[in-house]
């Protein structure tokens, strides 16, 4: 048997005589490449890909720029230094809404308690008449 010849696949980036145009991937590559040839390191560089500007750092590189993640006390600082510079109006209705909360959730709990007992009576009156039926049995 002999073997057909295999036909030769078009280049990625040629498809029917026209270019195609560069992956975002490809792109950053090509970028970095270029500021590294440049500069002698990839980071730092800046390029356009499809009108935004993006940088020719990675993630790790980014990580380091950006300073350490908040802690949960300097959260709370944050968020309680947000809340004070929020406005009186806002405030007094987010403090009316808390409250509507509540007395709802009381409502619900004082509710709850009262199935909660008449379940119980009606636990305890079956005992009983078990009870009962068992003395009768004797």
């Amino acid at each position: 048997m002999a073997e057909k010849p295999r036909k030769a696949k078009p280049h990625k980036t040629m498809t029917g005589g026209k270019a195609k145009p560069l992956t975002f991937s490809q792109k950053f590559k090509q970028e970095r490449a270029a500021h590294k040839k440049k500069t002698g390191h990839g980071a730092g560089g800046t390029f356009t890909y499809k009108g935004k500007s993006y940088t020719t750092n990675t993630k790790e590189e980014e990580k380091k720029r950006k300073p350490g993640k908040l802690t949960l006390k300097t959260k709370r600082g944050v968020k309680k230094a947000a809340k004070a510079k929020a406005k009186p109006g806002k405030v007094a209705a987010r403090k009316a809404k808390v409250s509507a909360r509540k007395s709802k959730m009381a409502a619900n709990k004082k509710a709850r308690m009262q199935k909660r007992a008449v379940r119980r009576g009606k636990r305890k009156a079956k005992r009983k008449a078990v009870k009962a039926a068992r003395k009768a049995t004797y």
